[in-house]
């Protein structure tokens, strides 16, 4: 057994691994946004180096599918069973102590499976200073000590938007970070969903200090439904147009976040293309004219319309667009989702008129 004395205060992300890909493109994005530096990684963790006063100004934003992210205490190498791992953590008794609440997580079935009761046993409890916070253990192919800063909630992971509903509240709260973690402030941003529906992707943004959200459907219906879910919520500062995503009514350059999903599937045979890549490639033209340089777009499509998005379309040749990350889902037999993370770094529009929309 080695003692990994370099590990020693980094910072580590537990991930999700039931959405591996979204896992990382979350992780990927919040690093950038922490200005953390990749240090190792495994399946299921990532060990970054960085400072971690910025993990503990995180505040209200909250990761989704990172589970945990905390401070590396010890890291031990080529454990050959329980009892090396008893016997290490009884020798540093005087300078580890055990939280009331200790989790023990084993990345894969190959690994050591130790006890929790053995390891408390062997331990003092914490000060009250250290009360809150929980120790941790992963194992991998390494074992992980470290103190937890921030824990996802896990009835987030149950609740579902509503009942006409294609997006349950984590994938609704995965697209929303994603903008989040790549703004360090979304109070000047007009962030607009062109297949809003009834508003749902955009909601749980109200919480947040932001200039605008702009949702707009071709349905009246959904559009009255949105206004009134809105409504209810206090969220003042949203616009519900009826409008079709196809000949969006807003003027070049002005929307900073495209926020959406897509039609795909079913929903997308009431359009009037003769195909889905047909669609793909007037919405791009429609997304190219409305923003401008640094403009992001989040958008959620089917596999099928991603093919089409990179392989047959020249949507990203002229380098005005740059996909900066991409993350499928599948969902059932005939369905898989893909998240597409896209960044306007090369646009004709340098946002000329937010001058003008500031004095407006």
């Amino acid at each position: 057994m080695r003692l990994l004395r370099e590990f020693s205060g980094k910072i580590y992300f537990l991930l999700s691994m039931d959405r591996v890909e979204e896992a990382l493109l979350e992780a990927e994005v919040l690093s950038r946004r922490l200005e953390l530096k990749e240090f190792y990684r495994e399946p299921g963790i990532i060990i970054y180096e960085g400072h971690i006063e910025k993990i503990i100004s995180l505040g209200d934003i909250k990761p989704i599918l990172i589970k945990e992210i905390g401070l590396i205490l010890y890291v031990l190498d080529q454990v050959k069973n329980e009892k090396e791992l008893y016997e290490f953590i009884r020798s540093v008794e005087n300078v580890l102590c055990i939280t009331r609440e200790i989790e023990i997580k084993t990345l894969g079935y190959k690994y050591l499976h130790p006890d929790p009761f053995e390891i408390k046993r062997s331990l003092r409890l914490c000060g009250e200073e250290n009360i809150l916070k929980k120790t941790t253990i992963l194992i991998g192919s390494k074992v992980f000590i470290g103190r937890s800063i921030y824990v996802r909630d896990l009835f987030i992971l149950e609740k579902i938007k509503g009942s006409s509903a294609t997006m349950k509240y984590i994938d609704i709260k995965f697209m929303n970070n994603i903008v989040i973690f790549d703004r360090s402030s979304l109070t000047d941003l007009i962030i607009y969903d062109p297949f809003a529906g009834n508003g749902y992707l955009l909601k749980d943004l109200c919480k947040n200090d932001i200039r605008m959200l702009l949702l707009s459907d071709i349905d009246p219906l959904k559009v009255e439904r949105s206004k009134k879910i809105y409504s209810e919520t206090g969220c003042d500062y949203s616009e519900h147009i009826v409008a079709d995503a196809f000949r969006i009514p807003l003027r070049d350059c002005v929307i900073d976040v495209i926020l959406s999903d897509l039609p795909y599937g079913r929903r997308s045979r009431i359009m009037h293309f003769s195909s889905e890549k047909e669609i793909m490639k007037k919405l791009f033209e429609e997304f190219k004219r409305i923003s401008y340089e640094r403009s992001i777009i989040m958008i959620a499509i089917s596999i099928d319309q991603w093919r089409d998005l990179v392989r047959k379309h020249k949507i990203f040749h002229d380098n005005v667009f740059q996909i900066r990350g991409v993350a499928s889902q599948y969902l059932h037999k005939t369905l898989q989702r893909v998240y597409v993370y896209i960044k306007a770094t090369n646009h004709i529009c340098k946002n000329l008129f937010r001058k003008d929309l500031d004095e407006n």
